[in-house]
């Protein structure tokens, strides 16, 4: 595409000076830029200065190329329709090289198609009627939180099977697979530039987006503050009337004297178990140290001096209650079976 200047200074020339040369052409000075980076001319201070590969300059220098690379290959049918669109955001008239820097580019390699075709992908997201998703994502014009956040307040735009540009959300689309997109952007890219650019050739990237008369803010979106989580305090309860508290304390001693009596009902039914295997009751032998209970407490006691719960009167106590409860469960009736 041609431009009234195409050099901001004689000691610096522009990528658009060097495309005009036939001996060069966009490939070759893209390899360039991906692998040296590119300059820049300050007019004011009459200074270049260098952007490494991995700048937002260079990225921005690519992109320049990629678009202009498509725009030689199919100029818009209308003469005007670049001036519209792309001339005021062409970069191949601000980047460039100092004049006694400018580098002999490669007009072949082995992996001269693969530049070409990352440079063909760049070029697909950029789009006269639409500001692209992965034009957004490429450029750094908006992180994928903060796109997800505009789709949600509103809504974005997309092309249908005929090609009519539509929002996002009439019949049949749903902005549920573009979210999808976003995921995938971020599971395969991961901030790294090169997965970056592999994931954005999937034509979807260049399929949905916004007009620019449409474009959310996206700097405003960004700059929000994070919204607080605000947790309100607990209302005071109402404390019950008289009567209902007296039925509450009433139902609560009962239900810990209920299960008082299960969990001591249940020390009682393994200890008589335990005398009754002593005795040889419960189909097994007698145990031979033991001709009596007695004999079981005076050993408890004499082994076990001092401990809570082991004195000779609680033992007898504990042995006798054990005893009845096992008889009622394994005699039920008053009829024994031993």
């Amino acid at each position: 595409m041609e431009n009234s200047s195409t050099s901001v200074s004689p000691s610096f020339i522009t990528i658009r000076s060097l495309l005009n040369d036939p001996d060069n052409n966009h490939v070759g000075i893209a390899i360039e830029i991906e692998l040296n980076g590119v300059y820049s001319f300050d007019a004011n201070q009459n200074a270049t200065a260098h952007h490494r590969p991995d700048s937002l300059e260079t990225e921005s220098a690519l992109n320049s190329l990629s678009v202009d690379l498509k725009l030689s290959n199919d100029p818009p049918d209308d003469d005007g329709a670049y001036e519209t669109w792309w001339s005021d955001q062409d970069t191949t008239y601000i980047y460039g090289w100092p004049a006694n820097q400018v580098p002999k580019f490669r007009t072949s390699s082995d992996d001269w198609l693969e530049h070409f075709s990352l440079l063909h992908s760049r070029s697909s997201l950029f789009s006269p009627n639409l500001f692209t998703l992965g034009r957004l994502l490429l450029t750094g014009r908006a992180k994928v939180g903060t796109i997800a956040t505009a789709i949600d307040r509103h809504g974005i735009y997309g092309y249908d099977k005929m090609g009519r540009l539509l929002p996002v959300g009439s019949d049949p689309w749903d902005q549920a697979g573009v979210l999808d997109l976003l995921r995938k952007y971020i599971h395969v890219a991961n901030g790294r530039r090169t997965d970056a650019l592999k994931v954005l050739d999937d034509p979807e990237f260049a399929k949905y987006g916004w007009p620019q008369e449409y474009l959310p803010d996206f700097a405003a979106i960004a700059a929000e503050p994070v919204t607080p989580i605000v947790q309100s305090a607990p209302a005071s309860p109402i404390p019950p009337s008289p009567e209902v508290q007296s039925a509450l304390s009433n139902a609560s001693l009962s239900a810990v004297s209920t299960a008082s009596t299960k969990g001591e009902n249940a020390n009682l039914a393994i200890i008589g178990g335990l005398l009754a295997i002593i005795k040889g009751e419960l189909g097994c032998q007698a145990h031979p140290d033991f001709n009596s209970q007695q004999q079981v407490i005076d050993l408890l006691t004499r082994e076990l001096n001092g401990l809570n719960g082991t004195g000779e009167r609680n033992l007898k106590q504990k042995f006798r209650d054990a005893n009845i409860l096992l008889e009622d469960y394994l005699n039920p009736g008053g009829v024994s079976k031993r």
